[in-house]
């Protein structure tokens, strides 16, 4: 029982000490000027510092709190004056007065509270993180604006039409010649002959002198070469089917570079490209987190 009542005192005690703590809060300044003159010293203070706005905001909603009670009457109020919270004007009853000098009472402390903390706060790291993000996604964003890169190119899409169409042609012409030269290169003895013994002779069209003083043969390719000294080596091998072997990745990124240009489809290797990557960054966002 004894325990009960000192619990019962101490709790008593505390309440009177909370409320009488609460009081002296609120009412710290007697009147309503007082109350809105520290608050717009508060303001111009983060304003000099150029940081804070604790106190700018705390004005802000007083005015808007001013602005919100019903003008009244002097000729039946008295007691009604007129209150200017930094620009903002209306005519108060006294009762309106109290109520409005309890929330500049309020506010001001509230300012003073956030100030101080501000004061000794230290950012953690998800703060910085956040801070980070929001200064690259919001005050720097610099997302390609391709709707107008497209309108700034739109005068030129015949050109790169035409130029694409001539790229195609050279690629077929070019592949289609060397592809041909190899095959003579490869099945007829004499063309090689003739083709081997004028590049050695100094002919630039069908040879070339490379780093080490050899030459080599131009517009046949390295693959038709090896295709004839394999079979050429290894008895009954056939050298056609060495030499396909040899080409088939050449023949199948030539039709990939044909599909593009052709048909102008870029979206299917650009999706696979971004599926990729974009499976790259997220596996690094997880590792940031």
């Amino acid at each position: 029982m004894r325990m009960r009542g000192l619990k019962a005192f101490i709790l008593f005690v505390m309440t009177i000490a909370l409320s009488l703590s609460v009081t002296n809060t609120v009412f710290a300044n007697d009147t309503l000027e007082d109350a809105i003159a520290q608050i717009v010293a508060g303001r111009d203070k983060e304003i000099s510092a150029g940081k804070g706005n604790h106190y700018t905001k705390a004005i802000e909603e007083l005015q808007k709190e001013l602005s919100s009670y019903k003008t009244a009457s002097t000729a039946t109020n008295p007691d009604a004056r007129l209150i200017n919270i930094d620009g903002t004007t209306n005519i108060l009853n006294s009762s309106d007065q109290i109520d409005l000098k309890n929330k500049a009472n309020a506010k001001l402390q509230d300012a003073k509270a956030k100030t101080l903390e501000d004061v000794g706060k230290t950012k953690s790291v998800d703060e910085v993180k956040n801070d980070i993000n929001n200064m690259l996604k919001e005050d720097f964003n610099v997302s390609a604006d391709v709707t107008k890169a497209s309108e700034a190119l739109d005068g030129f899409k015949d050109t790169v039409g035409i130029i694409v169409g001539v790229l195609a042609y050279i690629v077929i012409i070019g592949m289609g010649l060397i592809t041909a030269l190899d095959v003579c290169y490869i099945v007829i003895p004499v063309f090689r002959s003739f083709y081997i013994d004028s590049a050695e002779s100094g002919n630039r069209i069908t040879g070339k002198t490379g780093k080490n003083g050899e030459a080599k043969l131009r517009w046949v390719s390295d693959d038709a070469v090896y295709a004839v000294k394999v079979a050429t080596v290894e008895e009954g091998k056939s050298p056609i089917k060495v030499y396909l072997f040899k080409r088939i990745g050449a023949y199948i990124i030539v039709a990939i570079v044909l599909f593009m240009l052709l048909t102008g489809n870029m979206q299917i290797f650009v999706n696979i490209a971004l599926d990729f990557v974009s499976g790259i960054i997220e596996q690094l966002q997880e590792m940031a987190q």
